[in-house]
């Protein structure tokens, strides 16, 4: 007859290692979700108006995220697509997370403390001259 103390073990131990192999997707799915807020925008300085907006983070697999920073109307002028971020690295830093994603000319940069965000976004989007600044804060 098998040892039922055997069995039992092996099952704890499997499911150990079952529970501690997602600790890196674990910090990127504490801060997955929508964050309602106000996204600004500056170019070279001028600062425009704050607009209404939904952020937008989502767990990827490996513990990064994706962070979809909401689209912006320049007053009817002109109106900038959303942008999807892939790849963006989550650290916890004291009490709350960090999140960070540089790549060529644009970097995004977040803080959450609960259920706050706090965005930088420096991009330069398609034929855009130079860059533009966005900065969002916001709840979930």
């Amino acid at each position: 007859m098998r040892n039922p103390k055997i069995g039992i073990l092996t099952a704890l131990v499997l499911l150990a290692v079952a529970c501690g192999k997602n600790d890196d997707d674990t910090l990127a799915s504490q801060v997955a979700g929508s964050y309602a807020g106000q996204l600004t925008a500056s170019v070279q300085g001028m600062a425009f108006p704050a607009q209404p907006g939904t952020l937008s983070i989502t767990a990827e697999d490996g513990g990064t995220a994706t962070v979809v920073v909401p689209s912006y109307d320049y007053e009817g002028h002109a109106t900038l697509d959303a942008s999807t971020v892939t790849g963006v690295s989550v650290s916890q830093s004291g009490t709350g997370y960090t999140l960070y994603r540089a790549e060529g000319a644009d970097t995004l940069r977040a803080s959450i403390a609960g259920d706050s965000v706090s965005l930088t976004f420096h991009t330069k989007p398609g034929a855009m001259p130079m860059p533009i600044d966005f900065s969002f804060e916001g709840r979930r």
